[in-house]
């Protein structure tokens, strides 16, 4: 099922307490690494699940101990589509 949270991007969607749960709700269900993309904003990646969330947390504090420039989890980084795959390259 394809998700449309173009609505995170509008602050009168957050005014709608059920319309948010839904939403969310539905991203955890369907899509818990959610990478929401719109042209006026920098790409965005919504971490919907409680064990996802703790170890991307988890490792970044790890990371901040150990003065490390790289960012991500690699747990979660296994999960996400390529960059590439994202713009729609192909080769």
């Amino acid at each position: 099922m394809t998700i449309d949270a173009s609505q995170l991007y509008d602050s009168a969607f957050w005014a709608d307490n059920q319309a948010v749960h839904d939403l969310f709700t539905q991203m955890r269900k369907d899509d818990p690494i959610h990478l929401c993309q719109n042209a006026n904003y920098p790409d965005l990646w919504h971490i919907t699940k409680h064990a996802d969330i703790f170890e991307v947390d988890r490792f970044s504090l790890a990371k901040a101990n150990a003065r490390c420039q790289s960012i991500g989890c690699p747990r979660i980084a296994s999960r996400l589509p390529s960059r590439s795959a994202r713009r729609g390259d192909h080769g």
